[in-house]
């Protein structure tokens, strides 16, 4: 990232690797110079990931467990590694927009039940999942 033109194009031509100028990517995190765009590189490009899955699993035919279970088990550990390894402050708004994709994918677009069918309340473990909650849980004191 820190190298002068010669030498970058004689080590791009000794080793096939995908160099890049403004990035390096390391574990599935694009780490960047300017730690102001650690947020765009990585949380915007993880929120257009999610809702192009989503979409893609727009098609299959799963009940209401089934998007929850599908959320859980895809997308929220991707949410997890990434709150837990990129500690940044993100935007209430970021969060908000997460939260209201996931909410969209599970309810269907409809409007979301007040009560959780399979338990009769809100509490459960099929209970669709909480962005703030695995923020708040993923930074330490």
């Amino acid at each position: 990232m820190h190298l002068d033109t010669n030498l970058m194009s004689r080590l791009s031509g000794a080793f096939p690797l995908d160099w890049k100028h403004d990035h390096l990517t390391f574990l599935g995190l694009k780490l960047t110079k300017n730690p102001a765009k650690l947020y765009h590189h990585n949380y915007v490009r993880m929120h257009k990931e999610f809702t192009d899955s989503m979409q893609a699993w727009k098609g299959k035919y799963l009940s209401w467990t089934g998007h929850i279970a599908a959320v859980k088990m895809s997308l929220i550990p991707k949410i997890q590694y990434l709150f837990r390894t990129l500690q940044i402050p993100l935007p209430k708004q970021y969060l908000k927009n997460m939260q209201h994709t996931i909410n969209t994918f599970i309810w269907e677009g409809k409007k979301a039940s007040s009560r959780d069918p399979t338990t009769g309340g809100t509490q459960g473990r099929f209970r669709p999942p909480e962005l703030d909650g695995l923020l708040q849980s993923g930074v330490p004191p």
